[in-house]
């Protein structure tokens, strides 16, 4: 490629296990009684290939420490990015973003050396943005 960046094309199959320690945001407080305490989460979390949704999980009620073990599959080509992001479901309007993180097919192939194939668990840090909804 003459950009120099390793594009994927093939099978993806991502398992997404949990979530730890999920905080609200504060705009997602900012109508709450519990700006100042502990607010409980209805999260869920979508799997999104170059900004086009794969996936995504069911909602867990009343966690900040949800636990999906779902799996998403996808065929890929000329793959950039894998991003993955956290909402909390609202009853009315639109869903809170929590936060999310992004991964890049160009590292983990490069993770995969000689190999055709990348087969591994990937620890993720997920990104808080202040102040953005997602519907």
């Amino acid at each position: 490629m003459s950009s120099g960046t390793m594009k994927f094309n093939g099978y993806l199959r991502v398992r997404i296990g949990e979530a730890v320690g999920l905080q609200p945001t504060r705009w997602s407080l900012r109508h709450s009684l519990f700006k100042k305490g502990y607010q409980l989460l209805d999260p869920y979390l979508t799997v999104s290939v170059d900004q086009v949704r794969v996936g995504q999980t069911s909602t867990k009620q009343k966690t900040n420490k949800p636990t999906y073990n779902e799996e998403f599959c996808a065929n890929v080509t000329d793959g950039g990015h894998l991003e993955l992001a956290v909402f909390h479901e609202t009853p009315l309007g639109y869903d809170h973003f929590v936060a999310n993180c992004t991964l890049q097919f160009q590292e983990l192939l490069r993770t995969a050396g000689a190999s055709d194939t990348f087969e591994g668990w990937v620890a993720t840090a997920l990104v808080v943005r202040e102040g953005t909804d997602f519907g």
